[in-house]
């Protein structure tokens, strides 16, 4: 069994996800770290964590995020958030 290939639907500025939306974690790769009786909880878990603490320093999948993740935080949270703002649903 292959670990889930997670698709972020809506584009969003992160160090882990790469430009085709691809969230990249090391947990769901085809490697020794996948667990094939993970249950969706764990996948979901792996999920939330990945995306709450960037790896921005191991193998980024978007250089850019991760650099300025790490050398400037500001400008990092800043196109993070215009990047929600275009792309994402409005909340009702």
């Amino acid at each position: 069994m292959q670990p889930p290939e997670v698709i972020i639907t809506t584009p969003i500025y992160h160090p882990n996800v790469n430009e085709k939306n691809r969230l990249c974690d090391q947990r769901l790769n085809a490697t020794s770290l996948w667990d094939n009786k993970a249950t969706l909880i764990e996948v979901l878990e792996i999920i939330v964590d990945a995306l709450d603490n960037p790896k921005a320093e191991d193998s980024p999948a978007n250089t850019d995020a991760a650099k300025e993740f790490i050398q400037n935080r500001a400008e990092y949270e800043r196109k993070s958030t215009a990047m929600i703002q275009k792309n994402g649903l409005p909340r009702s």
